[in-house]
């Protein structure tokens, strides 16, 4: 009769357990540790414990990528070494219980440290007066635990196509970082040929889950506070929806490690000491060592020596070069790799980054000059991200105006070449006088558009203040919506979409500032409040409310509050405290004439002398 086929040996589990117990305790301490940081004064037991908690999962995603690497290292380790690879696999065990014991060992060696760490925890825990806060130590586990799973299975996977511990880890990193290395290669190397392109993060930081990981909370949190009197702050807390790609990334460490265990399979044990296992992954390692050596010498060339420009993508093709042979010498093990045939196939790896180049330069995909059909476009904003001055545009005609802004700023760049020598010359002449450049030039404007396909298209570009690019953008910039700011402790930063809106703020105010002044309490009127906000949208119609800081004329201002008898500057602030909570707040300029006839019948002129930057003061 056959015998029973054995797919698991304990025997084997209980020498991995001990074998590896060391770092097991390690590990187990490590927590341990953090967890004594957390609570190592009596005043932090409670809320802070609760909400440090809550942050446990960012950290851990940076302590198990490490972890698991060496759990898997030293557990697959045999495959590395021929000695001990072929004695091992002399043994009567099969390869799949082999895999199966590690794997469990692997898995065990996350879930008990993290079991010890959460009992201990659940008795601190409950002292917090967060009523849910015993539930914390037990998703600590559980998203721990998820985490090591696919980091686990990523480097198993990785012990398997390699045949030393420096293939290993360099497939580990390029599994779970390469995404975000690619980015900033294709960002420092292609994106600045396409003027105002701007390469995406989304996609690249969704395939790199360490990232994603480090920046993606788990948990929801809502502050409240017992009293006014006494603001203790406290919290409640509730699992977000990034749990759902935690829940990815173990599913598909399960599929991860099925491959794994298919590879094992099909291992050759000759292999062991190679730097890779499977013969079909030589010529990728190739590659991948070329592109690598052209991005290290790129890389060093910009950030050592912080040059850019030719000479750097001369360095890059030098880089492509030598990694292509380091590479070929760690295939091969040997030193002895100049030879024609491995010279062809640097000079092939060298003509297609120089064809890509050239391609990418030409623009034979219209990337650079496409804007966007008017009817594919659901929204579009102006200057996002570059608070303030952002304006976010979703009517037809607004949305057209952006469109215009995004081809005349194309325009400008590629065929008005005095401009962009201008430019250089500026920067030349003044010695890189910054503030001179900059009230010339505003620089690194965002056009984002958002598709009725869900796809978002950013771009970034420099507009002269004195062309019809940066007229459109002054115009809309003065927007009411983009000017007015309301400062709502409940809202956040509320926006006021229109002349009725603001009218409804209207009141009596707690007080008004211009810049370093405090109006007096005669002018702390419901009258005055009215004229103040018929006056911004009277400059916002007109067009020169904008708040931009440079699209206003540079004035002297000489102020008796201050101890230099004269300071520069584009603009002035005015606050109005609507309510002891609320507070309403925008700049302007000695150009915005509604709003600075109503400064000077508030006594501008008493507070502070105004003239002119090209006045003498």
């Amino acid at each position: 009769m056959r015998t029973q086929t054995s797919y698991f040996n304990t025997t084997a589990l209980r020498k991995d357990l001990t074998r590896f117990a060391p770092l097991w305790g390690l590990y187990t301490l490590a927590l341990l540790c953090g967890l004594m940081l957390i609570v190592r004064d009596d005043k932090l037991i409670g809320n802070s414990v609760a909400k440090h908690f809550t942050d446990l999962y960012l950290t851990m995603a940076m302590v198990n990528v490490v972890y698991a690497f060496l759990m898997a290292a030293v557990l697959f380790g045999d495959l590395f070494n021929s000695r001990m690879c072929n004695g091992l696999h002399a043994l009567p065990l099969r390869r799949e219980g082999w895999f199966a014991v590690h794997t469990v060992s692997g898995l065990l060696s996350s879930a008990v440290p993290t079991a010890v760490m959460t009992l201990v925890a659940l008795p601190l825990l409950m002292r917090s007066n967060v009523e849910n806060a015993w539930q914390l130590p037990l998703y600590f586990w559980a998203f721990s635990n998820l985490q090591f799973l696919f980091f686990f299975a990523t480097a198993a996977l990785a012990a398997q196509c390699v045949g030393n511990f420096v293939g290993m880890g360099l497939l580990y990193l390029l599994i779970n970082l390469g995404a975000l290395l690619v980015r900033e290669f294709v960002n420092s190397m292609f994106t600045p040929l396409l003027y105002g392109v701007i390469t995406p993060t989304v996609g690249f930081w969704f395939l790199s889950p360490v990232a994603m990981m480090m920046e993606q909370p788990l948990f929801d949190l809502e502050w409240t506070h017992e009293s006014l009197t006494v603001p203790v702050e406290t919290f409640t807390f509730a699992p977000s929806e990034h749990w759902g790609y935690l829940l990815g990334c173990a599913g598909l460490g399960l599929v991860l490690l099925a491959a794994a265990c298919l590879l094992y399979r099909r291992r050759k044990l000759e292999t062991a000491g190679e730097f890779v296992a499977m013969p079909w992954l030589a010529p990728v390692a190739a590659v991948c060592f070329a592109v690598l050596g052209c991005a290290v010498f790129h890389f060093v060339y910009i950030f050592a020596l912080g040059i850019d420009g030719t000479p750097n993508y001369v360095f890059a093709f030098v880089g492509l070069v030598v990694g292509w042979f380091a590479g070929q010498m760690c295939l091969q093990r040997t030193t002895r790799v100049f030879r024609v045939r491995t010279a062809a196939g640097a000079a092939v790896m060298a003509a297609v980054l120089g064809v890509s180049l050239v391609a990418v330069k030409m623009d034979i995909l219209d990337i650079q000059t496409s804007v966007p059909d008017a009817d594919e476009i659901v929204s579009a904003s102006l200057n996002e991200g570059y608070y303030p001055g952002n304006a976010v545009c979703k009517t037809p005609e607004d949305i057209e105006q952006v469109r215009t802004f995004h081809r005349l700023a194309v325009e400008e760049n590629l065929t008005n070449q005095k401009l962009v020598q201008e430019r250089e010359a500026m920067l030349q002449e003044n010695d890189h006088d910054w503030e001179a450049f900059y009230a010339a030039y505003q620089q690194n404007i965002t056009v984002r558009y958002t598709l009725k396909d869900g796809r978002e298209i950013k771009r970034e570009y420099n507009v002269r203040t004195d062309s019809e690019v940066g007229e459109i953008l002054r115009r809309l910039s003065s927007r009411l919506d983009v000017v007015v700011r309301l400062d709502d402790p409940k809202m956040g930063v509320v926006r006021i979409e229109n002349a009725q809106q603001l009218m409804e703020y209207v009141r009596k105010p707690y007080g008004i500032s211009i810049d370093n002044y405090t109006l007096d309490s005669e002018y702390l009127t419901e009258e005055n409040v009215r004229a103040l906000f018929e006056a911004i949208v009277a400059d916002c119609e007109a067009g020169t409310l904008s708040q931009i800081y440079d699209f206003h004329p540079r004035m002297w201002i000489e102020s008796s509050s201050l101890l230099t008898d004269f300071y520069s500057s584009n603009t002035l602030r005015v606050n109005v405290d609507l309510t002891n909570k609320q507070s309403l707040y925008l700049d302007f300029g000695i150009d915005s004439t509604n709003v600075y006839a109503w400064a000077e019948s508030m006594g501008l002129s008493n507070m502070m002398k105004i003239t002119l930057a090209d006045t003498e003061a």
